[in-house]
């Protein structure tokens, strides 16, 4: 195979960390075709890039970085992919400005892509240029939170594509650590190997991949799951044979070594083309049984009201009525699990809000309310819990739970309900009125669909499981309905199901009432900042419910 140590060769590195253990397994997919079971799914179709300045070499200001947002979610956290130039390394682009960042997704008739980076969401592979004369650099690549920390992964997929090269100018990859490598070592369209020079001494799995042929546009891949044949300036191409597939497991971090070998006074470069799963995936033995982890999410719901979806923002359903939240059968060994809550018009009669909830984990109910838990048909105050009950297998425990110092807790009541694994959910009033934060975690609630949707997804999903689009519709659709779904509440009020069905109390704020209430400029202002941690549409109506209230402390 080719050796790259070159003399006189400069190289750059971009990293690409990940967390990854000398007993990785060092695996050729021609030869054995494992795959992981379960991976997080990870793609940068949603993501949006929000740094775009890697190595400081631009083409916008910033961090040093090329970051993008919104790649995933895991454990109910959103995931972060943060490329960086390794410590030491070298970084010299060609032409930062055209090449480096998000490709757009082709035209769907489209059988080719262009290299445009326009794209700053919604795009189909991310793109970094490296200037074609004998360069070579180390990029790190890092799954990050919100705040900026590692997040290791139990599995998931990098993918890299297109690796060709221009006259006279190969480029050459090696990435490390991983647990499962897809690619096809006999094949004509680029060269493979787990035994390159730059491999040697290494104790952990390592892939080295070279170009062999020249590329040119009307070759270059659509999206990163087809990568199907093409004729292109009279040659058959098979994209496939020019990608590879790297799984990762228990992993935050990984490196990507990237060089070119071109003539020293070269000024154009060669781009690393790269995004998380491929049309490799469907070579794995297990391709029919693999699943993703949709490991964690958040949801609730609450104000006047509004209901929040797993991992989605917002909408509001402004009906007097039981709602069913969440429904599980398959909660602890089918144990079950159902959470209620009651609506009921306010006083005003322009809005509804949650008046309590009830809450069943197998044979026992918990109803919550401001002032006392009732957990099976016993009432208890505050000053009697925490409580535990359950089975040997599975306790859950009831608590009071301090008031942020923010608050004042002459207004608020918080109960916290532990779920036994990584879930849990929050009942806090105010003033009467009662939000409730869920978090869940696949092992508790992957089954999951009511008003909150489909666990992992948000999908909004009528009782048969097909998807609605409507969100009065779907707020109709999970009226508690006693001949089919279980009966929590100790006390029935109207109106019920089937003779009645949920009594709408307007629409919300219209246009001029809102104008009107923001007319309060001391409120906004206070508002606005007491709701600055929401984003988006909850914003705005985290804002709504402190103004119609006229009470900062109802921001969320």
């Amino acid at each position: 195979f080719f050796n790259v140590c070159q003399p006189n060769m400069k190289f750059s590195a971009l990293v690409f960390t990940t967390i990854a253990t000398a007993t990785s397994a060092v695996v050729s997919i021609v030869e054995t075709k494992d795959c992981l079971a379960e991976y997080v799914e990870l793609s940068l179709t949603n993501s949006t890039i929000i740094t775009n300045n890697l190595g400081g070499k631009g083409p916008f200001s910033g961090p040093p970085v090329m970051h993008f947002d919104g790649v995933g979610e895991y454990d109910g956290k959103n995931l972060h992919l943060v490329v960086s130039i390794k410590d030491g390394s070298d970084y010299v682009p060609a032409n930062s400005l055209k090449n480096n960042g998000m490709t757009c997704f082709a035209d769907p008739q489209a059988t080719f892509s262009t290299p445009d980076v326009s794209c700053t969401t919604g795009g189909a592979f991310g793109q970094i240029n490296l200037k074609g004369n004998k360069q070579e650099t180390t990029m790190v690549f890092s799954i990050q939170d919100d705040d900026g920390n590692p997040v290791t992964l139990p599995g998931f997929a990098f993918s890299a594509y297109d690796i060709d090269q221009g006259r006279d100018v190969p480029e050459e990859y090696v990435v490390k650590g991983w647990k499962y490598a897809l690619y096809d070592a006999m094949n004509q369209e680029a060269f493979f190997t787990e035994d390159s020079d730059l491999c040697s001494g290494v104790t952990e799995s390592c892939l080295a991949a070279k170009s062999k042929y020249e590329g040119s546009a009307c070759d270059n891949p659509v999206n990163p799951m087809d990568l199907e044949e093409i004729v292109c300036d009279g040659r058959t191409v098979d994209r496939k044979l020019r990608a590879f597939m790297l799984e990762f497991e228990n992993t935050a971090e990984f490196e990507v070594y990237f060089a070119t070998h071109g003539p020293t006074s070269l000024s154009t470069g060669r781009n690393i083309l790269f995004a998380f799963e491929s049309a490799w995936e469907t070579d794995c033995e297990n391709f029919e049984f693999r699943s993703t982890i949709k490991s964690g999410g958040t949801g609730g719901g609450g104000g006047d009201p509004h209901i929040k979806r797993w991992n989605r923002e917002r909408f509001s359903f402004h009906g007097e009525c039981d709602l069913l939240m969440i429904h599980s059968e398959e909660f602890h060994d089918y144990a079950g699990l159902d959470l209620h809550v009651r609506a009921t018009a306010h006083d005003t009669m322009e809005f509804s809000y949650f008046e309590s909830a009830a809450l069943r984990l197998g044979e026992h109910v918990v109803e919550v309310h401001q002032k006392e838990v009732i957990l099976d048909g016993v009432s208890y105050k505050t000053a009697d819990l925490p409580l535990a009950f359950g089975n040997d297998e599975f306790t859950y425990t009831i608590r009071e739970v301090p008031i942020p110092a923010h608050k004042n807790p002459k207004f608020h009541t918080y109960y916290e309900v532990d779920l036994n694994f990584d879930s849990r959910m929050l009942f806090k009033y105010f003033k009467g009125m009662l939000t409730v934060d869920v978090t869940g975690h696949q092992k508790d609630l992957s089954d999951a669909v009511g008003l909150m949707g489909q666990f992992g997804t948000g999908n909004m999903l009528d009782r048969t499981g097909k998807e609605m689009s409507d969100f009065i519709s779907f707020g109709y659709e999970w009226q508690v309905n006693p001949s089919s779904d279980s009966v929590l509440f100790h006390e029935n009020r109207a109106p019920q199901l089937p003779y009645e069905v949920c009594r709408m109390q307007g629409n919300g704020l219209t246009s001029s009432r809102r104008r009107k209430l923001r007319q309060n400029t001391r409120l906004l202002k206070e508002a606005q900042e007491a709701c600055s941690s929401q984003e988006g549409g909850d914003f705005e109506l985290c804002v709504d419910d402190v103004m119609v209230l006229g009470d900062v402390e109802a921001a969320w």
